[in-house]
């Protein structure tokens, strides 16, 4: 029984009362896997795993990885950096907390960028003040969530009705003749760190400017897809590797893929998409199928 790792999971516990041997595979090593199927490869190939939500090898929630991954195994060789959730789920269905807390800066947001919270303008306190106490305000590496504050940042400060709608209304807005970027700051660590604040408070500096908010979300994309292949050239100077997989639910969003395939192809890297296998979860159970088979035929 092939099962994502993570604890409360029914799937998880089901599956061990079924007297039956039981592989984990993590969540977005499933979403790597499941492109090296689609593509009949074995791997190893480096891959941006970019969505919402999945459990880590470190108990966080994943969503913005870099891997190098092969079917029976992978590793974690750069991320986006970890930040909070005000509120856990309520922080999902209201983007604009994720937005207050990436905006600030030791349990204060500057005055300048608090109208960028709208109606919430008076409640953001309350929220860091759950996060400095650690107060149902998980943190996470989620690319998912990222596009959630900048689509805050950019104007959606009301409550989302579905999965990913934030995301699909800053997509839908953007201006597609707009090539702009913003700048973003890297930690050099073990796996590499890219710093998400630094990204959204571009993106709040440049629509409390009065750029309009169409070249704002385009330059937002425009900066992530730089961002994707800038991380992806420097793993595979480092690893030798220049085969690289795009797959996670954020790929379904066209203007970030086509940036991301662009800038990687112009680097000479050889890019895997989906076409078969959906990228987001819908592709999942194929991934998990996959990877458990490998590890069990392996040993």
């Amino acid at each position: 029984m092939a099962v994502d790792p993570h604890p409360e999971y029914f799937s998880n516990s089901l599956a061990r009362e079924l007297n039956a041997p039981v592989e984990e595979v993590y969540h977005h090593h499933a979403h790597a896997v499941s492109l090296l199927f689609e593509h009949d490869l074995e791997g190893p190939c480096l891959f941006a795993v970019f969505d919402g939500t999945g459990y880590g090898t470190d108990g966080t929630i994943w969503g913005g990885e870099f891997l190098l991954a092969d079917r029976a195994s992978f590793s974690r060789l750069a991320h986006v950096g970890l930040f909070h959730l005000p509120g856990g789920e309520a922080a999902i269905r209201e983007p604009v907390r994720i937005l207050a807390g990436l905006l600030a800066s030791e349990l204060s947001i500057p005055q300048d960028l608090v109208p960028l919270l709208g109606e919430y303008g008076e409640q953001y306190r309350l929220w860091l003040e759950a996060v400095a106490k650690g107060i149902n305000s998980p943190r996470t590496s989620s690319a998912g969530r990222l596009f959630d504050a900048a689509a805050a940042a950019v104007g959606f400060t009301r409550r989302v009705t579905f999965e990913g709608e934030a995301a699909m209304w800053l997509e839908g807005i953007a201006d597609t003749e707009e090539y702009g970027t913003y700048a973003y700051l890297y930690d050099e660590s073990d796996p590499l760190v890219i710093n998400p604040s630094s990204l959204i408070l571009e993106v709040a500096r440049d629509i409390l400017s009065g750029t309009p908010r169409e070249k704002v979300a385009a330059r937002f994309h425009n900066s992530m897809a730089q961002m994707i292949a800038w991380t992806i050239v420097r793993l595979s100077v480092q690893t030798g590797i220049t085969t690289v997989g795009l797959s996670g639910g954020c790929f379904q969003n066209r203007l970030l893929t086509e940036r991301s395939l662009e800038a990687l192809v112009a680097k000479g890297l050889s890019v895997l998409l989906h076409q078969d296998v959906p990228p987001n979860d819908g592709g999942l159970a194929t991934g998990q199928a996959v990877a458990a088979l490998t590890k069990v035929q392996k040993g």
